[in-house]
Protein backbone atom coordinates (compact mmCIF):
# COMPACT_ATOMS: atom_id res chain seq x y z
CA UNK A 1 0.00 0.00 0.00
CA UNK A 2 2.63 2.53 0.95
CA UNK A 3 4.29 1.68 -2.62
CA UNK A 4 1.15 2.44 -4.35
CA UNK A 5 0.94 5.47 -2.31
CA UNK A 6 4.42 6.60 -3.27
CA UNK A 7 4.48 6.19 -6.88
CA UNK A 8 0.67 7.85 -7.12
CA UNK A 9 2.68 10.95 -5.66
CA UNK A 10 5.58 10.97 -7.46
CA UNK A 11 2.76 10.97 -10.82
CA UNK A 12 1.10 13.64 -9.09
CA UNK A 13 4.57 15.88 -8.90
CA UNK A 14 5.44 15.17 -12.13
CA UNK A 15 1.63 15.91 -13.46
CA UNK A 16 2.03 19.09 -11.95
CA UNK A 17 5.47 20.51 -12.93
CA UNK A 18 4.65 20.09 -16.66
CA UNK A 19 1.62 21.77 -16.79
CA UNK A 20 1.68 25.24 -19.07
CA UNK A 21 1.78 27.92 -16.33
CA UNK A 22 3.54 30.56 -18.83
CA UNK A 23 3.30 34.30 -18.92
CA UNK A 24 0.74 33.54 -21.33
CA UNK A 25 -1.58 31.31 -19.56
CA UNK A 26 -4.43 33.91 -19.40
CA UNK A 27 -3.75 34.98 -23.13
CA UNK A 28 -4.66 31.26 -23.59
CA UNK A 29 -7.39 30.88 -21.73
CA UNK A 30 -8.95 33.85 -22.83
CA UNK A 31 -9.04 33.25 -26.49
CA UNK A 32 -10.02 29.46 -25.83
CA UNK A 33 -13.36 30.84 -24.32
CA UNK A 34 -13.56 33.18 -27.25
CA UNK A 35 -12.89 30.48 -29.89
CA UNK A 36 -15.17 28.24 -28.02
CA UNK A 37 -18.07 30.76 -27.82
CA UNK A 38 -17.72 31.59 -31.46
CA UNK A 39 -17.68 28.10 -32.42
CA UNK A 40 -20.74 27.32 -30.93
CA UNK A 41 -22.64 30.42 -32.46
CA UNK A 42 -21.17 30.74 -35.72
CA UNK A 43 -20.69 26.63 -36.05
CA UNK A 44 -18.11 24.72 -36.61
CA UNK A 45 -17.01 25.21 -40.39
CA UNK A 46 -14.44 27.82 -41.14
CA UNK A 47 -11.10 28.74 -43.05
CA UNK A 48 -7.97 29.45 -41.72
CA UNK A 49 -4.43 30.15 -43.55
CA UNK A 50 -0.96 28.99 -41.85
CA UNK A 51 1.91 31.08 -43.11
CA UNK A 52 5.56 30.02 -42.76
CA UNK A 53 8.28 32.30 -43.61
CA UNK A 54 12.09 31.99 -43.97
CA UNK A 55 14.80 34.93 -43.16
CA UNK A 56 16.36 33.20 -46.61
CA UNK A 57 12.93 34.93 -48.97
CA UNK A 58 11.39 31.72 -49.18
CA UNK A 59 7.91 30.49 -47.26
CA UNK A 60 4.27 28.98 -47.39
CA UNK A 61 0.59 29.59 -47.14
CA UNK A 62 -1.31 26.59 -46.24
CA UNK A 63 -5.15 27.03 -46.13
CA UNK A 64 -7.26 24.44 -44.37
CA UNK A 65 -11.32 24.20 -44.54
CA UNK A 66 -12.72 22.61 -41.95
CA UNK A 67 -16.72 21.45 -42.12
CA UNK A 68 -18.87 20.63 -38.99
CA UNK A 69 -15.39 19.84 -37.36
CA UNK A 70 -13.48 17.92 -39.68
CA UNK A 71 -10.98 19.10 -42.14
CA UNK A 72 -12.54 18.79 -45.78
CA UNK A 73 -9.43 20.24 -47.95
CA UNK A 74 -6.15 21.54 -47.61
CA UNK A 75 -4.49 23.93 -50.04
CA UNK A 76 -0.93 24.84 -50.47
CA UNK A 77 1.78 27.79 -52.31
CA UNK A 78 5.29 27.64 -52.15
CA UNK A 79 6.70 31.07 -52.63
CA UNK A 80 10.04 33.03 -53.22
CA UNK A 81 10.66 36.58 -52.41
CA UNK A 82 12.56 38.41 -55.49
CA UNK A 83 13.88 41.45 -54.37
CA UNK A 84 14.03 43.21 -57.32
CA UNK A 85 9.98 43.18 -57.90
CA UNK A 86 9.59 43.48 -53.74
CA UNK A 87 6.73 40.74 -54.39
CA UNK A 88 6.40 36.80 -53.60
CA UNK A 89 6.58 35.11 -56.74
CA UNK A 90 4.51 31.42 -56.55
CA UNK A 91 6.98 28.41 -56.89
CA UNK A 92 4.22 25.50 -56.61
CA UNK A 93 0.80 24.77 -55.65
CA UNK A 94 -1.40 22.29 -54.81
CA UNK A 95 -4.23 21.53 -53.43
CA UNK A 96 -5.91 18.46 -51.40
CA UNK A 97 -9.48 17.45 -50.94
CA UNK A 98 -10.87 15.07 -48.03
CA UNK A 99 -9.92 11.68 -49.44
CA UNK A 100 -6.19 12.87 -50.53
CA UNK A 101 -5.49 14.66 -47.13
CA UNK A 102 -1.89 14.18 -46.07
CA UNK A 103 -0.67 12.98 -49.60
CA UNK A 104 1.93 15.76 -50.16
CA UNK A 105 4.68 16.32 -47.68
CA UNK A 106 4.70 19.97 -47.67
CA UNK A 107 2.40 22.43 -45.91
CA UNK A 108 0.76 22.46 -42.50
CA UNK A 109 -0.82 19.68 -41.33
CA UNK A 110 -4.53 19.07 -41.67
CA UNK A 111 -5.65 20.40 -38.17
CA UNK A 112 -8.64 22.02 -36.54
CA UNK A 113 -8.59 24.84 -34.45
CA UNK A 114 -9.35 22.56 -31.91
CA UNK A 115 -6.51 20.81 -32.47
CA UNK A 116 -4.24 23.76 -32.77
CA UNK A 117 -5.55 25.22 -28.94
CA UNK A 118 -4.51 21.36 -27.75
CA UNK A 119 -1.17 21.26 -29.37
CA UNK A 120 -0.49 25.11 -28.50
CA UNK A 121 -0.97 24.27 -24.69
CA UNK A 122 0.67 20.94 -24.59
CA UNK A 123 3.79 21.38 -26.66
CA UNK A 124 4.43 24.95 -27.11
CA UNK A 125 3.81 27.22 -24.26
CA UNK A 126 4.60 24.41 -21.88
CA UNK A 127 8.55 24.80 -23.13
CA UNK A 128 11.25 26.24 -21.00
CA UNK A 129 11.04 29.88 -20.59
CA UNK A 130 14.20 30.01 -19.82
CA UNK A 131 15.80 28.30 -23.19
CA UNK A 132 12.65 30.29 -25.53
CA UNK A 133 11.04 32.70 -26.68
CA UNK A 134 7.43 32.06 -26.20
CA UNK A 135 4.79 33.94 -28.22
CA UNK A 136 1.24 34.32 -27.99
CA UNK A 137 -1.23 36.32 -29.82
CA UNK A 138 -5.26 36.00 -30.52
CA UNK A 139 -5.53 38.86 -33.69
CA UNK A 140 -8.34 36.72 -35.46
CA UNK A 141 -11.47 38.15 -32.98
CA UNK A 142 -9.93 36.63 -30.03
CA UNK A 143 -8.68 33.32 -31.86
CA UNK A 144 -5.87 32.16 -31.75
CA UNK A 145 -3.22 33.88 -34.49
CA UNK A 146 0.16 33.13 -33.22
CA UNK A 147 1.37 30.27 -31.07
CA UNK A 148 5.25 29.80 -31.17
CA UNK A 149 8.46 29.64 -28.88
CA UNK A 150 11.72 29.66 -30.94
CA UNK A 151 14.98 28.14 -28.98
CA UNK A 152 17.17 31.26 -27.85
CA UNK A 153 20.63 29.71 -29.14
CA UNK A 154 19.37 29.13 -32.47
CA UNK A 155 20.43 32.15 -34.88
CA UNK A 156 17.49 31.43 -38.47
CA UNK A 157 14.46 29.60 -38.81
CA UNK A 158 14.15 27.90 -35.64
CA UNK A 159 10.46 29.30 -34.98
CA UNK A 160 8.17 26.10 -33.70
CA UNK A 161 4.20 26.57 -34.01
CA UNK A 162 1.47 27.94 -35.73
CA UNK A 163 0.88 31.62 -37.77
CA UNK A 164 -2.36 31.89 -38.46
CA UNK A 165 -2.95 35.28 -40.87
CA UNK A 166 -6.11 34.63 -42.11
CA UNK A 167 -9.57 33.20 -40.52
CA UNK A 168 -13.15 33.13 -41.55
CA UNK A 169 -15.86 31.42 -40.60
CA UNK A 170 -18.01 29.28 -43.45
CA UNK A 171 -21.99 29.99 -43.47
Amino acid sequence: MKIWFFKVACLLLVLSSCNSDSAFESEFEKSLDAWNVQKNREGNSYRYTARVSSVFGFGSSTTITVQNGEVVSREYEAFVFNPQTQEEEITSTWTENKSELNTHEEGAEPLTLDEIYGTCRRDILSVNQDDNFINFEAENNGILSICTYFPKNCADDCSVGFFIVHFEWLN
